[in-house]
């Protein structure tokens, strides 16, 4: 005898070309917004990387080269205008100023010895004709004397530095006891009420901006 099995598969899947039914419509859909289309300005951001810069700053220099003997400030303090900076030594200088007073008083006795030479008494000097004066002047030394003692003098009183505006210091790097430069920057006085940003635009945004317009500025420094 043979024995033959035969076993038959069932399938629960649903039939391909079976349609499932359709959601119901929604009774109340979502309502959307809408807003009426005008004319009106388009607003366009420009950012541009730039500088902040003080309107006013003021190079402080000495004019003799002399031993700093004071300091008074440090970089990053403000000060006030007519506020002390830094002193000179001003021994060399004084001595300039008394030098300079005596050569004018030997110039000046020679000038009123020229005119007195011409017939003119020591109290009627100044009734001289302004030619003859002018001639004796020159003869005497006196022009170039009285040049040199005002010289003197100016350079005594610009041995002591002050500040010229209301500002804070900066780019301060010599200390006490050292030889200044003459004509070089001692320190610079920076008024910070006053500053102007300093940046660059294309030639194609320049027809975006205009005199009146508001900016933002935000410097790196700030998180």
């Amino acid at each position: 005898f043979y024995l033959f099995g035969f076993c038959l598969a069932c399938n629960s899947a649903e039939p391909k070309d079976q349609v499932r039914p359709s959601k119901p419509m929604v009774d109340n859909p979502e309502e959307v917004q809408v807003s009426k289309l005008v004319l009106s300005d388009f607003g366009q951001e420009i950012i541009s990387n730039g500088k902040i810069k003080a309107k006013n700053i003021v190079a402080l220099k000495f004019v003799n080269q002399e031993i700093i003997t004071r300091i008074f400030v440090h970089n990053g303090m403000h000060v006030v205008k007519g506020q002390k900076i830094a002193e000179l030594d001003t021994y060399t200088l004084e001595k300039n100023v008394e030098q300079s007073y005596n050569l004018l008083g030997q110039a000046n006795l020679e000038y009123q010895n020229m005119l007195i030479g011409q017939g003119y008494k020591l109290n009627d000097i100044n009734k001289a004709p302004e030619d003859l004066k002018k001639l004796a002047r020159l003869k005497s030394g006196l022009n170039s004397a009285q040049i040199r003692y005002d010289m003197s003098k100016s350079e005594l009183q610009h041995a002591l530095l002050t500040s010229p505006i209301e500002g804070e210091v900066a780019n301060l790097f010599l200390n006490v006891n050292s030889l200044s430069a003459p004509n070089e920057t001692f320190c610079n006085i920076i008024d910070s009420k006053e500053l102007e940003v300093l940046f660059p635009l294309l030639e194609t945004e320049l027809a975006n901006v205009r005199v009146g317009d508001d900016f933002n500025v935000t410097p790196f420094s700030n998180s």
